[in-house]
This record gives C-alpha cells, sequence and structure tokens, in this order.
C-alpha cells in the first residue's frame, strides 16, 4: 500500500446547496467554481456531500446571521465598519473575494472545486480571510463635540459590528485590529474586531487514483475521496488553521499542544502534532464510531485502499478551538461493522 498527503496550504489565511440539521451547523457546498466539472461525477458529489454532512451532523454550535455593514450615529457623528470576506478559488487558486458579506445563521460556505497538485498531494484546505473598511465622519459642529459625537457613534458601531462577525460562538479566525484617524489629527479611535467561521475553501488533485463511492470499501490501490473531503473540510472550519488554533499550539514547541480537552482524552499534548503545527501527529490512533482504532483524520496522510471517519480525538480537537460537539455521529457513510474493522485492520503503513 502506498501513503499519499493532505496538506494545507501555506496561503490559507486567503449551486448546490447541502442541507443538514437545523440543530447545529450547515456546511454549505458551493461548486459554481468547480470550473473542469470534477464534481459533474456524481459519486465525487455525493462522497463531498457526505463528508459536510458528517462534520456538520458533529458540530452544534449556533452561529449568528451575517450582514455587510454596521453603522451607527450619535449626534452629528457616525461610523460605520464595512465587511468582506475573501477566499482561494478551488479551481484556479486567484484571490476572490465575497462581498457584501452577508452569510444565513448557522452556515459556513465552503468553495469547491478540483485542480493538478502534483507529488502526493491529494487535497488543501483551509478558512477564508476577512477584511474591514472602517470610517467616521460629521456634520459642521464645534470640533468639541465632534470630537464627542464621533467617538459615541464609533463605539456603538463597534459593538454592533464585534458581535457581528463574532458570530456568537465557535473559533476565532482571525482578528483585524488598528486604529483610523481624521485628516487633522483631531480624532483617533481604535478597532479590535474578531472574526468568527464564515468561508472556506477546499481542492483536489484532479488525477488521483481516487475512489469516489463511499457507500462500498474502498478499492485497492485507490485512494478514498471521502476521507480527504472530510480532512480538507476540517481544516475549514479551522484544524490547523486560524487565531484559535495557533493560540493553543504550544510556544515552546510547535508539536505541543495545549487545549484542555485534548489533554482529558490523552493525558499530555508532549508532540501530538506534526512539525507544521497544522495536523495531528503521523499515525496517531482514536476510536471512530465503531468503536475501532484507526488513525485519526487529521494526520496528513492517507493510505491507499483505506477510509477514515470521524474520531474522538479529532473531535476533542474541535472541542478546544471552540466549537461545540455531539458526541461521535454514525456517519452517512456508514458500513457494516465487521467490513469497516476488516478495513482497518488489514492496511499497512508505506515507509
Amino acid at each position: 500500500m502506498g501513503r499519499m498527503s493532505l496538506v494545507v496550504p501555506g496561503a490559507a489565511i486567503a449551486l448546490s446547496v447541502l442541507a443538514t440539521d437545523a440543530r447545529g451547523l450547515t456546511i454549505e457546498l458551493d461548486f459554481s467554481q468547480d470550473t473542469s466539472g470534477f464534481f459533474s461525477n456524481a459519486d465525487a458529489k455525493a462522497a463531498m456531500e457526505a463528508a459536510a454532512q458528517d462534520l456538520s451532523d458533529a458540530i452544534l454550535t449556533p452561529l449568528g446571521a451575517t450582514v455587510d455593514t454596521n453603522t451607527a450615529s450619535f449626534g452629528v457623528g457616525s461610523a460605520s465598519f464595512n465587511f468582506e470576506y475573501n477566499y482561494t478559488h478551488p479551481s484556479n487558486g486567484t484571490d476572490q473575494v465575497f462581498d457584501p458579506a452577508v452569510l444565513p445563521a448557522n452556515t459556513v460556505k465552503v468553495f469547491v472545486g478540483a485542480q493538478t497538485l502534483g507529488g502526493t498531494i491529494l487535497g488543501q484546505g483551509g478558512p477564508g480571510g476577512a477584511g474591514v473598511r472602517p470610517g467616521f465622519g460629521a456634520s459642521a459642529a464645534q470640533l468639541q463635540q465632534q470630537i464627542n459625537d464621533v467617538t459615541e457613534a464609533w463605539n456603538q458601531a463597534h459593538t454592533a459590528a464585534t458581535a457581528n462577525i463574532r458570530r456568537g460562538g465557535g473559533p476565532v479566525m482571525t482578528n483585524l485590529s488598528g486604529t483610523v484617524s481624521d485628516t487633522g489629527g483631531n480624532i483617533s479611535l481604535d478597532y479590535d474586531l474578531d472574526f468568527g467561521p464564515a468561508l472556506g475553501n477546499v481542492w483536489f488533485d484532479d488525477d488521483t487514483n481516487w475512489h469516489f463511492d463511499h457507500t462500498t470499501a474502498v478499492a485497492d490501490n485507490h485512494f478514498d475521496f471521502y476521507s480527504v473531503a472530510l480532512h480538507e473540510l476540517l481544516h475549514a472550519v479551522g484544524i490547523g488553521l486560524g487565531q484559535s488554533w495557533n493560540d493553543l499550539v504550544s510556544p515552546g514547541d510547535s508539536k505541543d499542544w495545549l487545549g484542555s480537552e485534548v489533554l482529558a482524552l490523552l493525558g499530555d499534548g508532549d508532540d501530538i502534532l506534526e512539525a507544521d503545527s497544522a495536523h495531528i501527529a503521523e499515525g496517531t490512533q482514536s476510536l471512530n464510531i465503531n468503536g475501532v482504532l484507526q488513525e485519526v483524520v487529521m494526520d496528513p496522510t492517507l493510505t491507499d485502499g483505506t477510509r477514515k471517519y470521524l474520531t474522538e480525538l479529532d473531535l476533542a480537537f474541535l472541542t478546544d478551538i471552540g466549537w461545540t460537539v455531539a458526541a461521535i455521529p454514525e456517519p452517512s457513510t456508514f458500513l457494516a461493522l465487521a467490513g469497516a474493522s476488516c478495513l482497518l485492520l488489514g492496511r499497512r503503513r508505506a515507509a
């Protein structure tokens, strides 16, 4: 058997809609930029949707709807924060802007496509980025009144903007902070905004020997598309990337993890990460839905002929970065217990 890599791109700080259980997260898959037609393969699309469904079912955190702009007025003063999201085009790698930055409640939108990745890379993924354009103004009045009223309007708009783009829960994906001043230097106002989950982008190698049918055992010498899709979607919701993740990587050792849920499960977080700090250490085992020890979804490689499901350790990492998760859900790709066990126990690790 061979093993191939699942890589998170270094630039990850960058229509079919999947309806999921209303109790928590909805991962909305956007296939509109699949320009190569990779997902015209019905089995590929079904496996992608199954992976999104299984991850959605595992995450219970409610997210607020987002609006494009937060404004406030007070006396002669006004202030505004205008937002945009951005992501990587999943078929050609170019930077894209998602503006207006409007998303429904409980939704993370993920753009999906395929590229020729080369080497042993099976897929890449991550969260999108975010931007803000803050501003303020005042109508004619005495300078001190302008300063007072603009400051109050700013504070009100900043409070609304903070709640809007934080979305009420989940990991912090990025923080934007700075200072805005008027041209005369009379007014200088600070902003500090945490962006919650919003967009993601994932893409897959277009010439891998894929096993697309997520309802059947993985064929020899094929790589399971469902497993790779699940791995990349986990990157898109913050595993391996984003501020909440980075805050829990030990500053003294990039392989050590500080999150309490993982520490409670394992006893300690020493050397549980790969050197890239974006993956769980190669070969780490954890229990899946079948009660079977398997290699975790978020280690960096996949063995041909095998399938991975969400494990307790994958979910512990999700909890540490801020998601509320359910117990391991039964996957939509569920196979008979004996078949799944044989598949996992029969695999061999390549050198």
